[in-house]
């Protein structure tokens, strides 16, 4: 996730490539990179072009900052992107704080 923004939601993962049989392991950690949550990644889509797996997220309120990928065979798989399903951005909790 960005600075100032950190993941509070389920995990989308883009993904193209040979993915048959993959279940890599995806860290959630914070932001002093400690590990939140684990949990597998589900490669099903063998067709061309990119596509998106879930990672369930269920250590709400703490929020996650880095994303991990752990597991044999990789480099058969290309990850276009990771998006969090919602955020929490400290710039938009500091204008909250700061209304009257």
């Amino acid at each position: 996730m960005g600075a100032g923004e950190e993941g509070a939601g389920d995990l989308k993962v883009y993904y193209a490539g040979l993915s048959a049989g993959l279940a890599p392991t995806v860290d959630l950690l914070d932001a002093d990179r400690r590990v939140i949550r684990s949990g597998q990644l589900r490669l099903v889509d063998l067709s061309a072009g990119t596509h998106i797996a879930l990672v369930p997220y269920s250590a709400a309120p703490t929020p996650y900052r880095f994303v991990r990928l752990r597991g044999g065979l990789l480099a058969s798989f290309g990850v276009d992107a990771f998006e969090a399903v919602s955020v929490i951005s400290q710039e938009s909790d500091l204008r909250s704080a700061r209304r009257p």
